[in-house]
């Protein structure tokens, strides 16, 4: 594996861990929004 497969793997991995980051933190804004409707 060469420098620039290497560095394409990493950020295509980067990109969906931020994707992932991105979509959880939505759903915890979502559910904490659900939460304070149910108090």
């Amino acid at each position: 594996m060469n420098f620039f497969e290497y560095d394409a793997e990493l950020s295509i991995s980067t990109q969906a861990a931020m994707d992932y980051y991105d979509n959880f933190s939505k759903e915890l804004e979502k559910k904490s929004l659900d939460d304070q409707k149910a108090l």
